[in-house]
């Protein structure tokens, strides 16, 4: 038990999901060890270390962090797919599994969707949740990888919105109005966005009339250079506000 609940004048609770319902780091690397052994080579922390450099650099040779820039949220799942096969291009000269970098990315992202790692007390808080609010998902991401990875929590949610079935990527404003227009929300101050990004969660739900909570395990709130309604450490303190 969580304790007496202390109601708010919300409506939807909108969770992120990576780096907030799920901890990206954990499904990443298991998903990797995972395709490694699927292929017969042993992962280690070297190669895996390797692979997320190139990542690294991939991303931001892509710009896919920019989701502010007007390019990025217009191209944002057409460069999102060049990085995802272009991930793995750079250690094959190492792994020689006679795959290409786009059948090593098909592997991937289907171990990715097995291999989701929730983040501490997400199923439990989410269920708890679920009873008094109705909880959403919004995530930037691809229907076919976010919308089964998250399947965990879909007993506990009415909609998930992927960035690629909206068609506009979180901070944008078409994102958070098209939540707003298909939950049929007429304030969006009765709806409360949870989330790890100060950028695509916190200042986008802002910027649409959300209140906001800046979920930052392990992270100082302070001089975070946004100004959330709450901030929270572990999603459990959600019991508390609420």
């Amino acid at each position: 038990s969580y304790g007496k609940e202390k109601m708010k004048d919300y409506t939807y609770l909108i969770f992120d999901v990576d780096g907030t319902l799920l901890n990206f780091e954990k499904s990443e690397r298991r998903a990797f060890d995972k395709t490694m052994e699927t292929c017969g080579i042993p992962a280690g922390e070297e190669l895996y270390r390797k692979y997320t450099r190139f990542c690294d650099a991939l991303w931001e040779e892509y710009d896919l962090e920019n989701t502010g820039s007007a390019y990025i949220q217009k191209n944002y799942h057409d460069l999102y797919r060049q990085y995802a096969d272009r991930r793995f291009a750079g250690l094959e000269k190492e792994l020689s599994t006679g795959k290409t970098p786009e059948e090593m990315n098909r592997i991937f992202s289907q171990r990715y969707i097995e291999e989701s790692v929730p983040e501490p007390g997400a199923s439990e808080v989410c269920r708890y949740l679920s009873r008094n609010y109705k909880l959403v998902l919004a995530t930037n991401g691809l229907e076919a990888i976010q919308k089964p990875r998250t399947s965990m929590f879909h007993e506990y949610i009415s909609h998930i919105f992927t960035s690629e079935g909206v068609g506009a990527i979180k901070p944008s404003p078409d994102f958070f109005a098209c939540i707003c227009n298909t939950l049929g929300v007429t304030s969006p101050a009765s709806c409360l966005m949870v989330g790890d990004s100060l950028t695509n969660d916190i200042a986008g739900a802002a910027a649409a009339g959300m209140k906001t909570c800046w979920y930052h395990p392990g992270k100082s709130a302070a001089g975070c250079g946004a100004n959330p309604d709450y901030g929270i450490s572990g999603l459990a303190e959600l019991i508390h506000i609420l």
